[in-house]
């Protein structure tokens, strides 16, 4: 799943759920949201972000 600007952690977490929930069942909300929170703040080098924070990033071309 591509990352987009102008989302949110918690906007990706509920897209993950929807996608994957099936396949992944033994996943909780938590174990959700603490994978994509670490991707995401990775990905955008931004550590102190919040959750629910709207990220903008540039991917390197």
């Amino acid at each position: 799943m591509g990352l987009d600007e102008g989302t949110t952690i918690m906007q990706i977490v509920v897209e993950c759920q929807k996608e994957f929930q099936e396949r992944y069942f033994s996943m909780t909300g938590n174990d959700w949201r603490h994978l994509i929170r670490d991707y995401v703040r990775e990905v955008t080098e931004n550590p102190q972000l919040q959750e629910t924070e709207v990220f903008r990033f540039v991917m390197a071309g």
